[in-house]
């Protein structure tokens, strides 16, 4: 019988992908790893999920309708406005085989603090977001986050908590999930400092107080979540009427820098001669996309703001218990120290071996992938 080496057995294991949506988040959370012989598997947590080396966030602000006109079908496919041409998609992988497309994200307003009224509820969706629009951006995965109130926040009579307030109840009442990332609104602030702690109460923990033209980054895989006394204020950097070469020259400081960072990139209107030219950020995604996305190196994580934040509070907040009982490996994952308020979990784990890997099996996740080296677990 004709015996293969153990490194050429190892590299033989099947990608894999389940989705057990219906299985309960009360359910303990385990990974059993078998191996051919009685051997040692230990996992450690990717600073960022899919083990990617740094991740990028591009928003648009003032509930501008740009998302879902321009980088929904940028970046799933399809025609964007102020283009002819249909997009094929741009698209990371998991690490274990399966395309994920990049994401962009909506800095918006919800309710009026003063007046109680919806903004969406009026928007026919040709400037602004609509239902419609907001409805198809999140069911492909994009972003959310607070920009404030739109109203003038010099008025005394405007009330920054309740600002706060109205989002929490809009995004968790139309969405599911409470927003962790939050852009201060723009201009003369009333009370900026109880709409910052009120925020913070309700366990925000990344607040923007302030843009610029700088390549400001957050570097990550050094940051505790869970220990964080008061707001994180970062900052984010402004692309409008930027080329596609001195936006990707924030990129390449991104790529020399160490660790894991996080680079924040935002605008408002999308348009062909003013703000963010389109044939400029176009060219500037379709070259990250070519050099850093699938078919280049796959290391930048191009994502939802929100994903990010729960991945980090995901990664602080939970333990790794292992048990070895001859060829099988077992690993608790505890998480009772991630807050109820994150409601998208994930966890991506390095598995680290000399012996060959013949199962993996996950319990308590909703979805999962695997290869013989890499877990990504959502639960």
């Amino acid at each position: 019988m004709l015996m293969l080496p153990l490194s050429i057995m190892y590299m033989m294991m099947p990608i894999s992908y389940v989705d057990n949506s219906s299985v309960a988040t009360t359910v303990p959370l385990k990974i059993e790893i078998t191996t051919q012989n009685p051997g040692v598997v230990t996992l450690t947590k990717a600073p960022l999920k899919y083990d990617k080396k740094h991740v990028l966030t591009m928003e648009n602000d003032d509930a501008l309708n740009d998302p879902y006109k321009t980088f929904l079908p940028l970046f799933t496919g399809g025609i964007p406005e102020h283009d002819n041409v249909s997009s094929t998609g741009m698209y990371i992988t998991d690490g274990c085989g399966n395309d994920v497309s990049y994401k962009s994200n909506a800095a918006v307003w919800v309710k009026n603090p003063e007046t109680n009224v919806d903004w969406f509820s009026w928007s026919d969706g040709t400037h602004w977001l609509n239902y419609d629009q907001l409805n198809s951006l999140m069911e492909n995965k994009f972003g959310l986050v607070d920009h404030g109130y739109y109203t003038d926040m010099s008025h005394a009579n405007a009330d920054p908590v309740q600002a706060v307030e109205n989002f929490v109840t809009w995004s968790e009442s139309h969405y599911g999930f409470r927003p962790l990332y939050a852009v201060a609104p723009g201009g003369i602030v009333f009370n900026q400092v109880a709409w910052t702690n009120k925020w913070f109460s309700k366990g925000l923990r990344f607040i923007v107080l302030g843009s610029g033209s700088n390549p400001a980054m957050t570097r990550v895989d050094n940051l505790d979540v869970t220990k964080f006394t008061e707001p994180l204020q970062v900052g984010r950097n402004n692309v409008e009427g930027m080329t596609a070469e001195s936006i990707m020259a924030y990129v390449n400081t991104m790529i020399a820098s160490s660790g894991n960072q996080w680079l924040r990139l935002f605008g408002h209107n999308v348009n062909v001669a003013d703000f963010i030219k389109y044939a400029d950020i176009k060219a500037f995604f379709t070259q990250l996309s070519t050099t850093y996305g699938k078919s280049g190196s796959d290391n930048i994580w191009v994502a939802d703001i929100n994903d990010v934040i729960s991945y980090l509070y995901c990664r602080d907040g939970t333990a790794l218990n292992t048990l070895t009982v001859n060829n099988k490996n077992i690993v608790q994952v505890e998480y009772s120290s991630v807050p109820t308020y994150v409601k998208k979990r994930s966890l991506t784990l390095k598995i680290n071996t000399t012996e060959t890997i013949t199962k993996i099996k996950v319990t308590g996740a909703t979805r999962y992938t695997y290869t013989n080296n890499l877990i990504n677990i959502e639960w």
